[in-house]
């Protein structure tokens, strides 16, 4: 067994605004319900670039995953309601009506951001947060190479195995393995091909800037529950001077590591790295992590 099996049940959820959203579950015998934790990955992504640690973290907490809307197995919709904060819209409906009154959260990037909206949202349900490469002070150069390497991916695809190369050449140093089932859960069949599941339109979303990037800063240092920031060291989207910048004004009960061998996507990278990271965090009782 490699560890990268796929989610053991998942669902569609209909939220009160129209739009269904796909809802995955990690879980194990023996593993409590009542405290769970919910991953929510990055822009252009899915609930497939979990699937290198949802397994191990699934033997301490029951573990969802869900696809934002415009992404993998959830629907489309308007190009004005891709934003940050619709999206975190969704996920509180989502944790408020299907999931457990006591939460970590994992977000990835854009998941990062949204997990930050929802963390302040909903306080006495969230009891920890993980940001993963995310901080809200990033570079509008750096996140805008995200931006085009996405949009120069986004094309139809003859095979599989011609993406699963595409996703190599971007995680050079990541589990081939691991690479090709990604590649798999991200391609919808189309004609005599196959295309990413994500709606294009979302790369033309724009968002204020200074505006997310404050606000965000704003959030973080008021947030209460223990919240770990991960960095990739090989990040090109998070850097050393932006991460400075949003640990100064951050409270003691937020603390940072950075992953080796790992580049922006650290779960897929170095899933172990991750890993080692995360489950001591989760484990720690409050006190330790100030």
């Amino acid at each position: 067994m490699d560890g990268f099996s796929g989610p053991t049940g998942d669902r569609q959820i209909m939220l009160s605004n129209g739009v269904k959203l796909a809802l995955a579950r990690w879980e194990k015998k023996g593993v409590p319900d009542d405290s769970a934790m919910l991953l929510i990955h990055g822009l252009g992504d899915s609930i497939a670039t979990w699937r290198g640690v949802a397994n191990r973290l699934a033997t301490l907490r029951s573990v969802h995953a869900i696809d934002l809307r415009g992404h993998g197995g959830s629907d489309w919709a308007a190009p004005s309601s891709y934003s940050s904060r619709t999206m975190a819209d969704d996920v509180v409906e989502v944790i408020r009506q299907y999931l457990p009154r006591s939460l970590v959260l994992v977000g990835h990037s854009l998941g990062g951001e949204v997990a930050l909206r929802v963390a302040s949202r909903l306080p006495d349900v969230v009891t920890r947060t993980v940001l993963v490469d995310y901080v809200p002070r990033t570079r509008g150069e750096d996140v805008d190479n995200v931006y085009k390497a996405l949009s120069d991916a986004h094309r139809p695809y003859a095979t599989v195995a011609d993406y699963a190369e595409v996703l190599h050449r971007r995680h050079g140093i990541a589990n081939r393995r691991l690479i090709e089932l990604i590649a798999a859960d991200s391609l919808r069949k189309k004609d005599d091909g196959f295309i990413l599941q994500y709606d294009p339109r979302i790369l033309r979303h724009e968002e204020t800037r200074a505006a997310a990037t404050e606000n965000g800063q704003a959030t973080l240092d008021t947030l209460k529950m223990p919240t770990l920031i991960l960095r990739g060291i090989a990040s090109s989207v998070v850097s050393t001077t932006a991460m400075r910048d949003s640990m100064k004004s951050a409270a003691s009960n937020v603390r940072h590591r950075v992953i080796p061998l790992a580049g922006h996507s650290i779960q897929i990278d170095n899933p172990g790295g991750f890993l080692e990271a995360v489950i001591p965090f989760l484990e720690k009782v409050p006190e330790a992590l100030r």
